[in-house]
């Protein structure tokens, strides 16, 4: 038996490994655009906030401000690209789709919870061939407060008619994603398997961590 009412999993860096689409596209907007590039190191840190805080705080620390609409000029690029690298860029993880299954067998209500924006989430859900494990997916347009905030969590949570969020498991591999869980009042699961720092995620006190999908598996039932 399943030992958590619901699942929320984060997607980038959890269920798809898209490191490289995302580095590769945050770097040909930001030069397209007059913008030293930043380090594969630094878009990786970024992965987990939206896009629409991540370029302003590289330009700050290049000592530049962007307007609005600059910032929505680059985020159009970036999206132009990461769409044209999804299909040699981006794949799921190995193991996810085991887990998935295995998830729905049990009936085990599951929704994503991610930085991006719905459409570019689905669209990366569809091409791994998982969008329809998924009862909701929850992106940075649908919330006022991104992570590490937990509106994002608590907007799946109405949605999955979940009352009890303490027995729901969320599931990431940012410390963005382990903070928001705490915040909601649900449990965490940190995938160590991602794009982030492991020393930095396991230094946010996760109830769980799971060095693979097989873990994960062994940690749900």
């Amino acid at each position: 038996m399943p030992q958590c009412s619901a699942i929320l999993f984060d997607l980038d860096g959890t269920l798809i490994d898209s490191a490289a689409c995302i580095v590769e596209s945050f770097r040909i907007a930001c030069r397209e655009h007059g913008l030293e590039e930043p380090s594969a190191k630094d878009v990786r840190a970024t992965m987990g906030i939206p896009l629409e805080r991540s370029i302003p705080a590289h330009a700050a620390r290049l000592g530049v401000s962007l307007s609005a609409a600059k910032v929505q000029d680059i985020i159009t690029t970036y999206r132009s690209h990461y769409a044209r690298l999804t299909p040699s860029l981006v794949s799921p993880f190995e193991g996810v789709a085991d887990l998935l299954l295995a998830c729905a067998r049990a009936n085990v209500p599951m929704a994503i919870v991610t930085s991006k924006r719905v459409g570019p989430a689905e669209m990366n859900l569809r091409h791994v061939g998982f969008l329809h494990h998924f009862a909701t997916v929850v992106g940075s347009d649908q919330v006022q407060r991104y992570k590490p905030e937990p509106d994002t969590v608590l907007v799946a949570a109405e949605r999955l008619n979940i009352t009890d969020l303490g027995t729901t498991l969320v599931v990431g591999d940012a410390t963005f994603d382990i903070h928001m869980g705490k915040a909601a009042g649900a449990r965490t699961c940190a995938a160590t398997w991602g794009a982030h720092d492991e020393a930095e995620l396991l230094a946010t006190r996760p109830d769980h961590v799971a060095k693979t999908p097989a873990e994960l598996l062994s940690i749900v039932f």
